[in-house]
C-alpha cells in the first residue's frame, strides 16, 4: 500500500486496473491485490528472474484496506471530498508492478 500527496490523476480505469479519481491531493495505490489474470502473460517463476525479493503471492487484502482507507479519508474530510484510488486487479503471479520489466 502506498501514499503521495499530490496535484492531480491522470489515469484511466481499464478492466486490470479500478481508478477513483478524487479532489483530495492524495493518492493511495494498492500494487498487489489483484486475484486477475493477465491474458498472454506466463506465470512468473523465481528460477526465470533474477530479483532476491521475488515474490509470487499476492498481498492479502491489499485493496480491500485501501478502499477502506480512502472511505475513512473521505468521511473525515467530508462534503463529498475523497482521495484519488488505484487498485491492481492482476494477481503477482502474471505481473509485479513496482518491478521493473527485466525482473519481472
Amino acid at each position: 500500500l502506498m501514499l503521495f500527496w499530490l496535484g492531480s490523476v491522470a489515469v484511466a480505469e481499464t478492466p486490470r486496473l479500478k481508478v477513483q479519481h478524487g479532489d483530495l491531493p492524495l493518492l493511495i495505490v494498492a500494487g498487489h491485490g489483484g486475484k486477475g489474470s493477465l491474458e498472454g502473460a506466463e506465470i512468473r517463476f523465481k528460477e526465470a528472474v533474477n530479483d532476491p525479493h521475488f515474490v509470487l503471492f499476492g498481498d492479502t487484502r491489499t485493496n480491500e484496506l485501501a478502499t477502506l482507507l480512502a472511505g475513512a479519508v473521505s468521511q473525515e474530510y467530508g462534503a463529498g471530498h475523497k482521495p484519488s484510488l488505484i487498485l491492481n486487479q492482476i494477481h503477482r503471479r502474471f505481473a509485479d508492478v513496482n518491478r521493473t520489466p527485466e525482473l519481472t
